[in-house]
């Protein structure tokens, strides 16, 4: 078969006259689309979704930009959601429900195209920009993806529209095979040892000094709030357990069972998932010496069938029912309200000031 010179030359100088900046329209609203992104990420240092640093970048987009924004996220995000990339997200994060990966993805998309792109064809590259060496890795950058809504509403501009269609037609599941978190540990050995197993969750001391009472347990308590997942099941959440020292354990239970009671009573701490907790709490308000609260919550645990709640939801839900009916345990045991929780709140912090070493390290 004859190939003439000239047909060849010229598909040649098509080719190099595509490649020589003659780009298609999606082409251009992708490269627009990160060059945004890189604005943000710069103005907010890298390391956080930082508004008030954002600011002056997202006041002087233009509608062009804010627009193209909301065309181009959605691609990202279809191409992040998968099993595959969450794996590697849920070591880090501790969370190994797939609700927690818009975060990650959000993440992942605001560190740039370089870096998505390396890590959407080997999801453990994402480690590069997570270190092990802090007690927890929280992941609030869809943060920024608010900011850039606001933004749209107060400047009233930016066609917001496909990314809400999006959502309305994303997939409840992410694509990909499926993973329990027992093979996370064979998916990524590696991985697994290093952020879940050896990770200390121990955060430095701070100068507690200056510190008021509710900043003091925040300080103790936070890297246990971030990583700890109380969604997935009493079997994951006994194992991240294992790795907390027992003093940072109850302050972890007693901090979530006191925000639920305080914010909907007993009923709703043992109705959320929360109520996984329930035993960790009562032995904390024992070791840090909150002994009306100990006596409440002992009496009300006591009161289920088979003499104490499940740590499994659905088996609490059926032990509540049994005993309650359609009644609120508040129908037998009224909760404490404030400012009873303040009190239990300076109590936990008078211990934590008198044991730090139980909370933290010095270096």
């Amino acid at each position: 078969m004859r190939i003439h010179v000239w047909r060849v030359v010229f598909v040649l100088l098509l080719v190099g006259g595509h490649s020589n900046g003659k780009d298609t329209p999606d082409q251009r609203h992708e490269r627009a689309f990160w060059s945004f992104i890189d604005k943000l990420r710069e103005a907010s240092g890298g390391d956080s979704a930082n508004r008030a640093a954002m600011e002056p970048v997202l006041s002087e987009a233009s509608e062009a930009e804010l627009t193209t924004f909301w065309v181009e996220l959605p691609k990202r995000i279809e191409r992040s959601y998968c099993w595959e990339v969450w794996a590697v997200g849920a070591i880090v994060d501790g969370h190994v429900h797939h609700d927690f990966l818009d975060s990650y993805q959000s993440w992942l998309i605001f560190q740039g195209k370089e870096f998505f792109e390396a890590t959407i064809k080997n999801p453990a590259h994402a480690v590069e920009r997570l270190p092990a060496d802090t007690p927890s890795t929280d992941f609030p950058f869809d943060d920024y993806v608010s900011f850039v809504a606001d933004a749209c509403r107060e400047r009233r501009v930016g066609d917001m529209v496909p990314y809400v269609e999006f959502l309305k037609s994303q997939p409840e599941e992410p694509g990909g095979e499926r993973w329990r978190w027992q093979e996370l540990s064979q998916m990524h050995p590696e991985l697994w040892e290093r952020y879940f197993e050896k990770r200390c969750r121990i955060p430095k001391k701070p100068d507690m000094e200056t510190l008021d009472d509710s900043q003091v347990v925040s300080a103790a308590e936070g890297p246990a709030g971030d990583w700890v997942d109380i969604y997935s099941g009493p079997e994951y959440f006994l194992e991240q357990y294992k790795r907390l020292p027992a003093p940072v354990r109850c302050l972890h239970a007693v901090v979530w069972m006191s925000s639920e009671v305080a914010n909907g009573g007993y009923d709703q701490f043992f109705h959320n998932s929360t109520g996984v907790v329930a035993p960790e709490a009562l032995d904390g308000l024992r070791l840090f010496g909150a002994q009306q609260d100990y006596d409440e919550l002992a009496k009300v645990m006591a009161a289920f069938p088979g003499g104490g709640p499940s740590r499994d939801q659905e088996m609490r839900l059926k032990q509540k029912a049994e005993r309650w009916g359609a009644n609120l345990i508040e129908s037998e045991f009224p909760s404490p309200k404030w400012p009873r929780s303040r009190d239990l709140e300076a109590i936990l912090a008078r211990y934590i000031r008198a044991h730090p070493e139980d909370f933290f390290r010095s270096e």
